[in-house]
């Protein structure tokens, strides 16, 4: 019996900070989009370089990537001064 709770408990453990991490990009990437969506790339911009890619899916990881290169030219080209 001590051996099953032993090994839950290293599993619950195991698994807590990944949880933790997925909570925080999504609670950043919602921040990111509520940004986004209000035109403010460059500030959408700076929250999704503070995601953390190693523990996201492959397909995260690429959104993640698309919305940084994405965020970062409409920053640039809304600050352009075309006179």
């Amino acid at each position: 019996m001590k051996t099953i709770i032993s090994i839950a408990l290293l599993a619950f453990l195991y698994f807590l900070p990944t949880s933790a991490q997925q909570a925080d990009y999504a609670k950043l990437k919602s921040e990111a989009e509520q940004f986004y969506a209000a035109g403010s790339y460059a500030r959408a911009n700076e929250l999704y370089g503070k995601v953390d890619k190693s523990n996201l899916s492959p397909v995260e990881a690429r959104w993640v990537d698309f919305r940084l290169a994405d965020t970062s030219w409409r920053a640039q080209a809304a600050t352009q001064n075309l006179g």
